[in-house]
Order: C-alpha cells, then structure tokens, then sequence
C-alpha cells in the first residue's frame, strides 16, 4: 500500500506577560489563529519562576 504524509507547517510563539495580561494574550492569540481547521494550535500557559533583564538589571514583572 502507498500513501501521502501531508506535514502540516508549524510556528512556535513563546510569550512571557504578567498574570493581569494572561486572559487578553489568550483572547488574542486565540482570535488571530482559529481558522476552525486542523492544525491551528494549542496554548500552552505556565508560571514563569523569574524573569530577568540582563541590560537594566530589572527582575520580576518589571524585566517583561
């Protein structure tokens, strides 16, 4: 038997925010991908222990 693998082409977004920003991110991301169709992702939403910025120095919600 023969058959045809279709890949479907995939893009990865990483997004860090502060928690007061999480519900919009996800309404946005969610209106801008949804195409109804296979293949339109998933969201993944995990806690960020630290963040910080090399540059300024700048730690927490702050380094975002």
């Amino acid at each position: 038997q023969e058959y045809t693998i279709e890949f479907v082409p995939k893009v990865r977004i990483e997004v860090a925010v502060t928690d007061a920003q999480v519900p919009r991110v996800i309404e946005t991301l969610t209106r801008a991908a949804k195409t109804g169709s296979i293949g339109d992702g998933k969201i993944f939403v995990r806690d960020l222990s630290a963040a910080v910025r090399i540059r300024t120095g700048e730690t927490g919600e702050t380094a975002l």
